[in-house]
């Protein structure tokens, strides 16, 4: 009788006590990891489509060179390459290459690059963009830039995607490599203006809609299949 009102009050407290939760306070308060930037038209042949709608293969370039330890300038030749092959498998397996939404961005990485320690998480802040980045992995990040109210967003596309490499809760600032635009290579911008923009765009042709939000967390944890 006495175990048995003794495992009931067990119950009960644990019942009382919080289930642990991610938060600010549980980790660094700033970070950066050592991200190589791509730009998705590395030579400057936005003549091609694949290359003026690759930043999504541009992101998946810059944070597979991360998880392999690339610590050197990837050559525009080879990023061109790259970028060309993988939005030819997308052609492949898709129909398409203009524009992936995370998941389907997430598995083309997986199936590419026969990696698995990728993943997605969906409805997300920049807080969860930070938790990321603080346990040691890459972060691909899909948004609409004018919805940021950035000037340097201004008349910019409306499906983009972005590689985050860092932040400081100091200036409340995230660490980008956008490969759009050459000049914002580990470039500090307001998260604030970031979380605003926040977009899973739609897989397909210049779709106009979306999915809520969602991040692509890439670590260093997995091997090839």
């Amino acid at each position: 009788m006495i175990k048995k009102i003794s495992s009931i009050i067990l119950l009960v407290v644990a019942s009382q006590v919080p289930l642990f939760s991610a938060s600010a306070q549980d980790r660094p308060q700033s970070t950066v990891l050592n991200v190589q930037y791509v730009s998705q038209v590395p030579l400057g042949h936005w003549s091609d489509p694949r290359q003026s709608d690759g930043c999504e293969e541009a992101a998946m370039i810059m944070a597979m060179a991360w998880v392999w330890n690339g610590t050197s300038a990837i050559p525009g030749e080879e990023a061109e390459r790259s970028i060309i092959n993988i939005s030819e498998y997308e052609r492949a397996i898709l129909g398409f290459y203009q524009d992936t939404s995370a998941q389907d961005t997430a598995q083309v990485m997986r199936d590419y690059y026969q990696y698995k320690d990728i993943i997605v998480k969906e409805n997300i802040s920049v807080e969860d963009v930070k938790q990321e980045l603080a346990s040691n992995r890459v972060v691909i990040l899909p948004f609409d830039p004018r919805l940021t109210g950035l000037a340097m967003y201004r008349g910019g596309p409306t499906r983009h995607t972005i590689v985050v490499v860092g932040y400081d809760d100091a200036s409340n600032q995230l660490i980008i490599n956008d490969p759009l635009y050459g000049n914002l290579h580990n470039f500090w911008v307001s998260a604030d203006a970031i979380n605003k923009g926040l977009r899973n765009y739609d897989s397909g042709i210049h779709k106009s809609t979306a999915n809520g939000t969602a991040l692509i967390s890439i670590g260093r944890a997995s091997i090839m299949y």
